[in-house]
């Protein structure tokens, strides 16, 4: 795989692979941005395949490799729920 990442683009965290987020992860790759993933299932990370990313299985380590951290998730209730995860994280808990 090439590496066609730009240099002093912002890095791109991306959670939610799904059928409206992998196509805006996807766009992230194709325009240089470093990619940077984390999916609760492994088999989502396919769609990216042939592209530059990074794949995380800590949630936390993800988003502090990240300039951007974009969640593409099916309902309010589940960006909410990340969210904490991410700030209960921010004390040392891997997520």
């Amino acid at each position: 795989m090439t590496d066609t990442t730009e240099p002093g683009r912002p890095a791109v965290g991306f959670i939610g692979l799904g059928d409206q987020g992998a196509p805006i992860a996807q766009a992230s790759a194709d325009a240089g941005h470093p990619l940077h993933v984390w999916a609760r299932r492994p088999e989502s990370l396919a769609v990216l395949e042939g592209r530059p990313f990074t794949s995380y299985e800590a949630m936390n380590e993800m988003a502090a490799a990240v300039d951007v951290l974009a969640l593409c998730v099916r309902e309010d209730s589940d960006v909410f729920a990340l969210v904490e995860r991410l700030h209960r994280s921010r004390s040392g808990a891997r997520c």
